[in-house]
């Protein structure tokens, strides 16, 4: 049983999250590197606007308007904290029939992976788990 209370925070946009893990890095409640993200969602979000340059991702703030005012912006806050050398590695949770990524280990500074049935995933280290709503409450696009 955990001792220690857990600390949720909301937000609308998926990439307003950054700033929360930004601040948690700043604090040292998270560590600076080599963290797992458990990542719910049916969309990879492993997006990344071309016409923002890469060095953006160490200035926090102008990271923050840059997606805020890109179209692709709330897909785009995975590939920032693996960059910037945050995040080690990602575990996304997806539904059945979302298949953008097939069901591999894909090797990139990240890894999406297929758990053998009953298999669970628990991370060694510190982590961040994201929970993307649609994970739950789209409809399967393949199907309509």
């Amino acid at each position: 049983m955990l001792s220690k209370q857990l600390r949720v925070i909301v937000v609308d946009d998926h990439h307003h999250v950054l700033e929360p893990i930004h601040q948690a890095i700043r604090k040292r409640t998270l560590p600076f590197s080599n963290w797992t993200l458990v990542h719910f969602d049916a969309h990879p979000d492993l997006a990344f606007p071309r016409d923002i340059p890469a060095s953006c991702v160490f200035t926090p703030s102008a990271l923050y308007d840059a997606l805020d005012s890109s179209e692709a912006g709330i897909a785009s806050f995975l590939l920032p904290l693996a960059f910037a050398g945050h995040m080690g590695s990602l575990v996304w949770v997806k539904p059945p029939w979302a298949n953008q990524v097939s069901l591999s280990v894909v090797s990139l500074h990240l890894t999406v992976c297929e758990l053998p049935q009953g298999a669970a995933v628990v991370p060694s280290g510190p982590f961040v788990l994201d929970i993307c709503l649609d994970y739950f409450t789209t409809l399967n696009p393949f199907l309509q």
